[in-house]
């Protein structure tokens, strides 16, 4: 009768041990299917800016001509899932001594105190808090530009096209470059140069191995 007891005994302790032992090779198989599906949605939203075929340049009116300028430097961190969106996020740094407009006084100029003062504020940058869908390839960034010390919440309206691993974004943000500080003393007002500047964004990025 002990013997058997005994029996019985060894037996429900080797049984609660296997089913032990399943659980725990269960889990950890969930764990690292879970751990390769985070991977895997990293991979899939990361994107490398093709620096090369991408532009971050601007419209202005000068004594009633429209000129352009385009920074020639920037960083950018994208990422991007449009079935994640609350995961995504866009943050772009801008090199403003890189500026290039064609014209080598104006440029001397706008790298000057008076207008982005290139010495005490080197970069500009855009943090995006939200993205959100618009209707089929638009969408908007929501978030901050911060230039000149000067940090103010911007919406930038861009459509977006992904074919094959390429990602192909372009959008348009108007500013008021007095907001920024950017014209000082007689450049202050729109005697010369209008208030109103149009960003435009073109950027094409190869998603990330």
């Amino acid at each position: 009768m002990i013997r058997m007891f005994a029996a019985l005994i060894m037996g429900a302790i080797l049984a609660v041990s296997a089913c032990s032992e399943d659980a725990q090779s269960e889990t950890s198989l969930v764990n690292q299917e879970a751990d390769g599906i985070a991977a895997a949605s990293l991979a899939r939203d990361s994107w490398v800016v093709d620096k090369n075929e991408s532009h971050l340049s601007f419209v202005a009116i000068q004594t009633g001509d429209e000129f352009t300028g385009e920074f020639e430097s920037f960083d950018a961190t994208i990422h991007f899932d449009p079935a994640n969106l609350d995961e995504s996020n866009i943050n772009v740094s801008i090199e403003l001594k890189s500026v290039q407009s064609g014209d080598r006084q104006r440029d001397s100029g706008l790298r000057g105190r008076d207008w982005f003062d290139t010495k005490t504020y080197p970069l500009a940058r855009f943090v995006s808090d939200e993205i959100v869908a618009v209707d089929g390839d638009l969408y908007e960034a929501h978030g901050t530009l911060e230039m000149r010390g000067v940090t103010k919440d911007v919406v930038l309206p861009f459509s977006l096209v992904i074919d094959n691993g390429v990602a192909k974004a372009n959008g348009e943000l108007a500013l008021i470059r007095t907001d920024y500080g950017v014209g000082q003393g007689e450049w202050a007002s729109d005697l010369w140069v209008g208030f109103e500047v149009k960003v435009v964004v073109e950027i094409l990025a190869h998603l990330s191995p």
